[in-house]
């Protein structure tokens, strides 16, 4: 069941064999041990949890900060945040409150809302379907931004009485707004602006965890369907377990190393003192057939639906192959902000996804990788300041 851990524990190690030396054990947060609603307690923000059934029947976690701690009504409207892969809501709550995009906009004024897809740590439910059913894994991105997304979304403005959010994502959630606002009109009209942080949409270029899964696709696809493995990198026990023993007890810098060896060296201010706390709460879980149509996105260098083979391509699509997404039909307007150490993605990559149609905004940060955009200290000034003030023109 943890054999596709194993394979990303080694890639890691493989990339660390040079890793420093560091005696001094990190203390340890009690965020280490909290859910979102604890930790919005814990930091004295209300806090709310919701769920919404999907057409094909996941139950999705959403969470909500209505106001901030010091106001007791949104008078901006709505934003809707969205993760990244192998992350959750938690994500954008794991700094302090003054470096944390959630509670930062909350204390501005909005109703934050924070979705999680299904599979992570927070959406591991169905109403049929249990997770030790390989049925409940048969999913990747195209699930996320056609089916979760759209149920999130119309469940925000359901509940809160508006006609439009603001969104705001982060990798894998900016691959979900591209796809799901270009395939649905209707989705996309309800959206005022897409701030796309570490944006995510070809990957041809890439490096880290992704080209290496897309260097070895066709032996892990067939390893993977022979051992019957369809869950990717959960959050648990154990992983709560290695998260202290490596993070916190034993060697802070073998901890950061394996982080920056998927994602990319880290040139900017990543909080050492919170690593604990970061990689508690991530990786948070996915599908292994997720991680495989982000490797045949790397392989095709273009984004299209999963690929099933042949014989279940025409089952599904009536075509031998996968259709091609259209990311062109996007006609709300967008903000990127990528980093030039995103290993994830590269300059040839983010080149190509910057030909989009009505990117009103663009910021380049120099010492940006990848995780950054939510673990950097930096990343409230350089990012989330920069967000909220152009939010006030839409």
């Amino acid at each position: 069941m943890h054999f596709v851990s194993v394979i990303l524990l080694l890639f890691s190690f493989v990339c660390i064999l040079n890793a420093r030396v560091h005696p001094v054990p990190i203390k340890e947060d009690p965020e280490t041990h909290m859910n979102v609603i604890q930790i919005l307690s814990y930091w004295k923000y209300p806090g709310q949890e919701h769920h919404v059934i999907t057409k094909d029947g996941y139950n999705l976690t959403i969470h909500r900060i209505p106001h901030g701690r010091n106001n007791s009504i949104a008078t901006k409207g709505v934003v809707y945040l969205q993760h990244c892969l192998l992350c959750s809501s938690a994500d954008f709550l794991l700094n302090l409150p003054s470096e944390s995009l959630g509670f930062m906009l909350a204390d501005q004024g909005y109703d934050v809302w924070m979705g999680n897809i299904r599979g992570n740590f927070y959406s591991r439910s169905h109403v049929t379907l249990k997770p030790s059913d390989p049925d409940f894994w048969k999913f990747s991105f195209d699930e996320h931004s056609l089916i979760d997304l759209p149920a999130m979304i119309d469940y925000v403005l359901n509940n809160t009485g508006k006609l439009q959010l603001k969104y705001i994502a982060h990798s894998q959630g900016t691959l979900m707004g591209f796809l799901g606002f270009s395939s649905n009109k209707e989705l996309a009209s309800k959206i005022k602006i897409f701030a796309a942080m570490a944006p995510v949409l070809y990957v041809g270029h890439t490096k880290g965890l992704i080209k290496f899964i897309a260097e070895r696709y066709y032996d892990l696809d067939l390893l993977i369907k022979l051992l019957g493995i369809n869950e990717f990198l959960p959050s648990g026990k154990l992983s709560h377990t290695l998260a202290e023993l490596f993070c916190g007890k034993i060697d802070a810098f073998i901890c950061e190393d394996v982080i920056f060896a998927i994602c990319g060296p880290d040139q900017t201010g990543f909080n050492k003192s919170r690593l604990v706390v970061y990689v508690s709460h991530t990786p948070a879980g996915t599908s292994v057939q997720n991680m495989l149509h982000w490797g045949q996105a790397a392989l095709r260098n273009n984004v299209t639906h999963f690929d099933y083979g042949k014989k279940e391509n025409m089952k599904k699509y009536n075509l031998p192959y996968p259709p091609a997404y259209d990311p062109f039909n996007i006609q709300i307007p967008i903000a990127l902000y990528h980093g030039e150490y995103d290993w994830l993605v590269q300059p040839k990559d983010y080149q190509q996804l910057s030909k989009l149609p009505n990117i009103v905004y663009q910021k380049e940060l120099e010492t940006f990788e990848h995780l950054d955009f939510i673990w950097s200290i930096h990343a409230a000034k350089l990012v989330y300041s920069d967000i909220i003030e152009l939010f006030e023109k839409y």
